[in-house]
């Protein structure tokens, strides 16, 4: 087990620490999903010299505007690389669905990952995977033994 997390932590700080992993402008989405009443935010992250002019939010199937805006732009977080960030903020979208953010300049368009807009959407899409875990955790007593304080 103590092998697999160390393995798994050193192809995470791989992915991280390659040269080319920042290299042009990327969209950060919160990947589990958005509630479809609560807020909805976004980062973009590039280096100077990068621009993000407007954003907009697209329905994933049809590829229809629902959302537009100018990102804020945040700048560069003392001691990460030379990354610079911006801030989208979407909350005005409550209809659940599937989507994705467009991030458009002079020079450039990019696209974020496809995400859901959901009620209840934490729950929906981790509550079984938070069972299997603890069904798993090879404890048969965790149902039925008391709580401790």
């Amino acid at each position: 087990m103590r092998k697999k997390r160390l393995l798994f932590a050193a192809l995470i700080w791989l992915l991280i620490a390659s040269p080319g992993f920042a290299r042009g402008v990327k969209i950060l989405i919160n990947h589990i999903g958005y509630e479809a009443s609560g807020p909805k935010r976004a980062v973009i992250l590039g280096q100077p010299g990068d621009a993000c002019d407007v954003f907009r939010v697209k329905e994933r199937a049809t590829g229809k505007e629902v959302s537009s805006g100018k990102p804020e732009f945040i700048g560069p977080v003392q001691k990460w690389k030379d990354w610079v960030f911006w801030t989208v903020d979407f909350s005005n979208i409550q209809q659940e669905g599937n989507y994705y953010i467009e991030c458009s300049s002079a020079k450039e368009s990019v696209h974020s990952s496809a995400f859901l807009i959901q009620k209840n959407v934490l729950e929906a899409n981790t509550l079984s995977d938070v069972v299997i875990i603890l069904k798993g955790s090879g404890r048969p007593d965790f149902w039925t033994r008391p709580i401790e304080a």
